[in-house]
């Protein structure tokens, strides 16, 4: 019997050092597939990326490998790279490309089940107080987007700013972007918790 495959797709968050922990590296991807050891898991997350460069890779590294549950987490670097590395993007650009490859990935697979979990961050760290507007306004089209096209959609940024009332943002993000293992923890049991209702 074939077995589920489940494909995450994003940046340094899902990328997580898999090229030194092979395969799927050593954040929230690995934990939920150590819950879920019947399932195919795939992380093909690259430290960076933005959605455009998820765009220009989605050929080989999402229709390709035929995923029946994809994962998108995407859309800090867009800020990041812009604020901090002259990259500029648009909202319009971030939402087209978004909506392109999810059509693309649908189109493929019609039976397809869609997880997207919003981009976050903390302000502490590499994070100021001009990256908070910008990725409000991702966030919004990438709620909108998950409104329509997903399965599931996981509100990240919120989860992150309940357990930062617990805990020091430092603890669960320390440059602000890149989660501890607490805030990968934090990202896999929201995963776990939804995931048998797709498999």
């Amino acid at each position: 019997m074939k077995k589920t495959v489940l494909l995450f797709q994003g940046d340094s968050i899902t990328d997580c050092n898999r090229n030194l922990f092979v395969p799927l590296g050593d954040g929230y991807v690995s934990k939920v597939a150590e819950a879920f050891p019947t399932v195919s898991v795939i992380n093909k997350g690259i430290s960076g990326n933005r959605v455009i460069d998820l765009k220009n890779r989605w050929d080989e590294d999402t229709l390709a490998l035929h995923p029946d549950i994809l994962c998108i987490l995407v859309g800090v670097n867009e800020v990041w790279h812009n604020l901090s590395y002259d990259k500029p993007y648009t909202d319009e650009q971030y939402e087209q490309d978004l909506k392109l490859i999810i059509a693309e990935a649908k189109a493929q697979n019609p039976n397809l089940k869609l997880i997207m979990m919003e981009p976050f961050l903390l302000e502490v760290g590499v994070v100021t107080s001009d990256w908070i507007e910008p990725l409000y306004r991702l966030r919004k089209i990438f709620r909108s987007i998950a409104l329509v096209q997903a399965d599931a959609f996981i509100p990240l940024q919120e989860l992150f700013n309940q357990a930062s009332r617990k805990h020091k943002p430092e603890e669960l993000l320390p440059d602000g972007v890149h989660p501890s293992d607490l805030g990968h923890q934090l990202i896999a049991s929201a995963l776990i918790d939804i995931l048998p209702s797709l498999l």
